[in-house]
């Protein structure tokens, strides 16, 4: 039962974020950031706005999620209880925690 509703709970998301994408998303305003020596078809972080962002999760399936910024430290707000933290320590590049985005990426 559980389970069903984690699934439901997912699947929701992941349709809301499909919505948000396809209604909100400037292409133009959109900014990347790859994983240093990753595959940048799947080690990439896109921020489409100033509280969403996109992102390759293991599987592959392309995500989006919110985030919010407080100071240098950028929370990605994977589900409810799940979060992910990004610093930015130099301009153009972010330094991510394990397990998530764990690394350092430069902005493209």
């Amino acid at each position: 039962m559980k389970t069903t509703l984690q699934m439901k709970k997912l699947l929701f998301a992941l349709l809301f974020a499909t919505l948000l994408t396809a209604v909100g998303c400037n292409r133009s305003s959109v900014v990347r950031y790859e994983l240093v020596d990753g595959d940048p078809k799947v080690d990439y972080i896109e921020f489409l706005n100033d509280s969403v962002c996109r992102y390759v999760a293991p599987g592959p399936i392309t995500l989006v999620s919110p985030y919010t910024v407080e100071g240098e430290v950028l929370t990605v707000h994977i589900n409810g209880m799940i979060k992910a933290n990004l610093y930015q320590f130099e301009k153009n590049q972010l330094v991510g925690e394990a397990p998530f985005f764990e690394g350092v990426w430069k902005k493209k």
